[in-house]
């Protein structure tokens, strides 16, 4: 029965994001739906205002680590396979901190789509029959939340400062991290493009990245000093020029 509901509340989550893509992004079209290409089955398939595929795998609760694997896997597979400049984006109702600053080490796309946010979107639209749907699951999540704070609460008082010191560094540190992430995402999408026998000049218009720094990028991947990369692309760097 719970995977019967699980199944559910992803089919329904799917329909919204098929009849509305704009909750992910401006200007996406839907081009299919449960597509299967080689085995591999793809939940949403849309294009992008600048005329680039988009792969969405959604998932209608929170992100857990199992599911890095699989949207690394989808990655790897159509980018080098089909096309370089596929998106893979990977949507669920929450992305955990930890999770989201690992798919923005690997310059992997993520979006977090609250239940919540669903339902006021919706409401605006006026939309009552998805709305329905939505609103059930606001109120589990609801009743859910309720539950774990009554069973641990605690002074508001004890520590307080300490603990908004506290939360200011980790906010200062977690912001310096996804900033460092953003760079190395580029030089993740840098090693896709020399995989797929790219060269540094044409790197650099399609990224939109200065040719010197697309240049420093590849001598970094030549030399294999890339953590997020060296496995992957071990032995593909030597297609970059």
């Amino acid at each position: 029965m719970d995977d019967e509901a699980g199944e559910m509340k992803e089919s329904v989550f799917e329909d919204i994001i098929a009849k509305y893509p704009e909750v992910i992004e401006d200007a996406l079209k839907l081009l299919g739906r449960q597509v299967n290409v080689e085995g591999k089955r793809i939940d949403l398939l849309l294009e992008d205002k600048h005329g680039q595929k988009l792969i969405i795998e959604l998932k209608a609760g929170t992100i857990v680590r199992k599911d890095i694997a699989q949207i690394m896997d989808y990655e790897g597979y159509f980018v080098s396979r089909y096309d370089p400049t596929v998106r893979v984006m990977l949507v669920g109702y929450r992305v955990p901190r930890n999770l989201q600053r690992v798919f923005d080490h690997h310059g992997i796309e993520w979006k977090e789509i609250p239940p919540r946010r669903l339902e006021s979107f919706l409401n605006e639209k006026g939309d009552k029959d998805l709305l329905r749907f939505v609103s059930e699951e606001v109120a589990e999540n609801d009743t859910a939340e309720y539950g774990s704070e009554k069973e641990g609460t605690a002074s508001p008082k004890s520590g307080s400062t300490k603990t908004r010191t506290t939360a200011q560094s980790a906010k200062d540190t977690r912001q310096r991290r996804v900033d460092f992430s953003r760079k190395e995402g580029k030089i993740v999408q840098t090693a896709y493009l020399m995989r797929s026998g790219y060269d540094a000049a044409q790197i650099a218009a399609k990224l939109n990245i200065p040719l010197n720094k697309i240049k420093l990028y590849v001598g970094f991947l030549k030399n294999n000093r890339h953590p997020s990369v060296v496995e992957f692309f071990r032995g593909s760097a030597d297609s970059g020029r």
